[in-house]
């Protein structure tokens, strides 16, 4: 069976149990870096909101033999649930004035994202593009995001220029840059799958594969560890941290969300940097998580970030 039948499928046997009470539409979600999630809204025209189930893992299941019966009584249940859930209001969204203290900007790859570039305000930055978003901090919905688009600005009868320097004031106002040591890093991985009742100590003995603290490569994100890359556009943070270890930097962006520094004297060239960095995007990252290929280098005699390979 294909996708698209198993859809069908689905909005039949959903629409039988529902006897018309709701409506069920195929919704289809566009990600980041073209990336598209195929699902369905179920609503009914009181509901403000009406989040979107995604199918794709259901059809996974299914094909492991998964009675579409069951799936149809899990997506009853998604949706009973999210009747009760504490949903956003988005009326505020439509005013400038309740909005503009909670934009900010995020690093997307430039060429992957062409086509939506045509639509969204940005600004190229090598090879990756400024986009900006809105922050949605409703409950369990702390972390929800709402791009924003060329559309929106004439809404709020603002500039492209207005919204991008106010992302430009509140992101790293809001969202602090934060550096990591890799070893540290692991150890709070290592830590969340053990509980709090270890010492770094004793994590160390259990994994003795944990890395040196002398390892000089260093994880930069933001406070919240949500499109934490952009933190390598926050004024002066690059520049600051060089200078602590006296030497240029190599930037490998290891995903959206955060950046690998590695001082230039102590890696290799950029070229096997660049491969591994390809080598994790295939095959550690989800697709929309990719931010480059490439490797960047900041130089401390130019006081700016080119690419590096």
């Amino acid at each position: 069976m294909s996708f698209k039948e198993f859809q069908e499928q689905i909005i039949e046997k959903l629409n039988n149990y529902f006897n018309g009470s709701v409506e069920i539409t195929p919704h289809n979600v566009k990600k980041n870096n073209g990336v598209v999630f195929e699902g369905i809204v179920i609503g009914t025209k009181e509901q403000r909101v009406s989040p979107t189930i995604y199918l794709r893992q259901f059809y996974e299941e299914h094909k492991q033999n998964l009675d579409l019966d069951e799936i149809v009584k899990q997506i009853v249940g998604v949706y009973e649930n999210s009747k009760t859930a504490n949903l956003p209001r988005l009326d505020f969204f439509f005013d400038y004035l309740q909005v503009k203290e909670i934009i900010y900007y995020k690093l997307i790859n430039y060429e992957k994202n062409k086509e939506e570039l045509l639509n969204v305000p940005h600004i190229k930055y090598l090879d990756m593009a400024m986009v900006l978003y809105c922050k949605i901090s409703t409950g369990e919905y702390s972390n929800g995001t709402i791009q924003i688009t060329n559309e929106h600005l004439k809404i709020w009868n603002v500039s492209k220029s207005d919204v991008l320097i106010q992302a430009l004031k509140n992101t790293p106002c809001h969202m602090e840059e934060k550096v990591y040591g890799m070893r540290e890093i692991l150890l709070k991985m290592r830590r969340g799958m053990l509980g709090d009742d270890f010492t770094d100590e004793e994590i160390m003995e259990m994994f003795p594969d944990l890395p040196e603290q002398s390892i000089p490569m260093y994880v930069l994100t933001n406070s919240l560890q949500l499109y934490g890359a952009s933190a390598i556009l926050y004024d002066g943070v690059l520049d600051c941290f060089a200078q602590s270890v006296q030497d240029d930097l190599y930037i490998l962006p290891s995903s959206i969300h955060e950046v690998i520094l590695i001082p230039v004297s102590e890696a290799g060239s950029p070229k096997d940097l660049s491969y591994m960095v390809r080598e994790i995007n295939e095959t550690q990252l989800e697709p929309q998580e990719v931010l480059s290929d490439h490797v960047y280098l900041f130089s401390r005699k130019l006081n700016r970030t080119i690419i590096a390979y």
